[in-house]
């Protein structure tokens, strides 16, 4: 099938997503600082949710959706004739990460909205409890999306040229998820923060590098090199 047109637009996709994604994280860094190891308390919650930067991000992070989903697709697609195996066990894992993500957002988002209620500590509790639901759908989406990112890079290791480089960076998120996750574990603040910042960087170089891989396979660049490559090794065997 000729998914040219899909490469393209999953291309697009792509590289906003890097850009969006990358400013969703400095400006709710500059807003609310450093993550903490330990769960925020109600008074933190409030304070944090009054601040413009929270609403900034989170309307980034919705954006996100409508940038990511299509860009995953068209990875799927140019993955699926390369590497059927990762790609369709990457892509269900993908799947289910996005599910998670997206409620934790939804929930997350329902969350600016209660601030504009008279202030009471019932409504204090209400945050920190919805707080501790977005966190239980986000903890398993980050996992799977871990997975999902080191079975695509593994495949897309296995070619040549900008595909490779898209690969490691997508393994570069593996590696600054497992540190990040390693931080929290051992509740160590600094390492949980550097696994953190390292991934956000990575994560917008992977899909900035995925989108210049899909925008050459739209154009026909990759298959025409590939073509190139085999008709020596063709003529060889020929004679």
């Amino acid at each position: 099938m000729n998914f040219r047109g899909l490469y393209k637009w999953a291309g697009v996709c792509a590289i906003g997503y890097a850009v969006v994604s990358l400013a969703a994280y400095l400006i709710s860094l500059a807003a609310n600082g450093a993550v903490s190891v330990t769960p925020p308390n109600p008074d933190q919650i409030w304070d944090a949710l009054q601040r413009q930067g929270t609403h900034i991000a989170s309307r980034l992070d919705q954006l996100s959706y409508f940038l990511w989903i299509p860009a995953l697709v068209g990875l799927f697609a140019y993955l699926r004739d390369r590497r059927p195996g990762r790609a369709h066990l990457g892509g269900a894992f993908a799947a289910f990460a996005v599910v998670g993500f997206f409620a934790a957002s939804a929930l997350g988002s329902s969350m600016l909205d209660l601030p504009r209620q008279p202030v009471s500590q019932a409504l204090k509790e209400r945050l920190a409890l919805f707080d501790l639901v977005s966190f239980a759908l986000l903890l398993p989406a980050l996992y799977a999306i871990a997975v999902s990112n080191l079975l695509w890079g593994l495949a897309l290791r296995t070619q040549a040229g900008l595909a490779r480089t898209a690969g490691s960076l997508f393994l570069a998120q593996v590696v600054a998820f497992v540190i990040a996750d390693a931080g929290f574990i051992g509740k160590q603040s600094v390492i949980l923060n550097a696994g953190i910042l390292l991934n956000g960087l990575a994560l917008a170089a992977s899909y900035l590098c995925a989108g210049l891989l899909l925008g050459r396979a739209a154009k026909g660049e990759i298959e025409a090199k590939a073509s190139a490559q085999e008709k020596p090794l063709v003529a060889g065997a020929s004679a």
